[in-house]
């Protein structure tokens, strides 16, 4: 079982540009310009993307790596195979926790190797629903011209692909069989906390734990396997052999999530003036400047615990008694 990141993207609050060329080893490549939807310049070089904005007088002020699974492999032969991941995210360790840095992207991939699991296996045990799973989405099963599996929804932050890796890659011969977790946003964030809390033991035990938490395979027993669709406990037959000897002593390991942001008038005020404003004057326009049934409407409406909390504390800040001045 090898472990590798196999994607990686992160965005940055400001101007590090200069900086990740160095951390990576680029300063000496030939890049072409790039652009990205979001960012007005990029370099790229091989599978890696740095992008970046400017002000009105030409400084950067955001910065955004995208380094897919050639880009993964390239910074490492560039190193001699020495890249620390781990050591590289953990750098901005303060940063992420505050969200100056946010990690939108890890592909955390395992291969298995020496006919390890069969993909029928897998695919026999997916077929037929002999599994427990976090994702409520029936897996997509892809077969002929490629042997695929997908635990979890294309549009989630979490998904599962077990896919047959030599055949992808045109090697009839070889068995070379890949589980890659695809993690978005707070599940890719999720990951590196964990990475950190489980550093010692390592990313092979990591990976185990989270796959132990997502996904489970289990034992049919006296079950004919084709009916286990018609099983309604799953939950309580045993993990299949085959796949507790693949993850071994690993605990499960779940999700953490960073503390969410403090609920304050001025993030309210800067989410209305980015996201509603243009819709109100849309609204007064179309209703030629009649707005009475908006504010009847919003005379009407019910706010939330953190709405109603918000409130308060600033009622309760306006009757505070002044300090007196000397």
């Amino acid at each position: 079982m090898k472990i590798l990141i196999d994607w990686l993207s992160v965005s940055f609050d400001y101007d590090y540009v200069g900086e990740l060329y160095e951390i990576l080893g680029l300063q000496d490549v030939t890049t072409q310009p790039m652009r990205n939807r979001y960012y007005q310049f990029g370099d790229y070089f091989d599978g890696v993307l740095i992008a970046y904005n400017q002000d009105e007088d030409g400084r950067i002020i955001n910065t955004f790596l995208d380094i897919s699974g050639r880009g993964c492999r390239t910074i490492e032969q560039l190193s001699d195979l020495t890249f620390d991941w781990f050591g590289f995210l953990n750098s901005f360790d303060d940063k992420i926790r505050s969200r100056k840095v946010h990690i939108s992207r890890i592909d955390v991939a395992c291969d298995l190797e020496d006919d390890e699991i069969p993909f029928d296996r897998f695919y026999k045990y997916s077929y037929h629903e002999a599994y427990v799973c976090k994702s409520k989405v029936l897996p997509k099963i892809v077969l002929k011209r490629e042997e695929e599996i997908y635990f979890g929804s294309s549009k989630s932050d979490r998904l599962l692909r077990i896919y047959n890796k030599a055949m992808e890659q045109g090697l009839p011969d070889q068995y070379w069989m890949r589980m890659e977790f695809q993690l978005r946003n707070d599940c890719a964030v999720s990951f590196y906390l964990n990475w950190v809390l489980y550093k010692d033991a390592g990313i092979g035990y990591l990976y185990r734990g989270m796959m132990l938490d997502y996904l489970r395979f289990v034992d049919p027993g006296k079950h004919d396997i084709s009916k286990m669709k018609e099983h309604s406990h799953m939950n309580r037959l045993p993990t299949a052999k085959w796949w507790s000897d693949l993850l071994g002593d690993a605990e499960k390991i779940k999700q953490v999530y960073l503390p969410g942001k403090e609920y304050t008038l001025e993030r309210l005020e800067r989410y209305a003036e980015g996201n509603i404003v243009s819709t109100l004057k849309t609204y007064a326009i179309a209703h030629d400047g009649d707005l009475t049934k908006l504010v009847k409407a919003v005379e009407g409406c019910r706010l939330n615990n953190k709405q109603r909390m918000l409130l308060a504390q600033l009622e309760s800040a306006k009757i505070q008694p002044k300090e007196t001045e000397y």
